[in-house]
């Protein structure tokens, strides 16, 4: 099953793109699209960011379906 991660802020700057395709066979959760892309990309922390579908927020536990689009959403800071 393949997900589409948009990319913001810091994740987006340090990865270089603003989207990534990550595929995984036989688990649709997110857990396992976060693990796998936090294989193809280790220069950036993953762990500290927030995940959204369709404009909400969703936990590493939220399953999944072929073609979702998954926001990672680093935290902000700004003053």
């Amino acid at each position: 099953m393949k997900i589409t991660f948009k990319l913001y802020a810091s994740a987006r700057d340090t990865i270089g793109k603003s989207k990534v395709e990550i595929e995984v066979d036989g688990i649709n959760i997110l857990y396992a699209f976060v693990h796998e892309l936090q294989e193809a990309y280790p220069q950036y922390n993953f762990d500290i960011c927030r995940f959204s579908k369709a404009s909400k927020y969703i936990d590493l536990s939220t399953p999944l379906v072929e073609g979702d689009l998954i926001s990672v959403i680093p935290p902000l800071s700004g003053g």
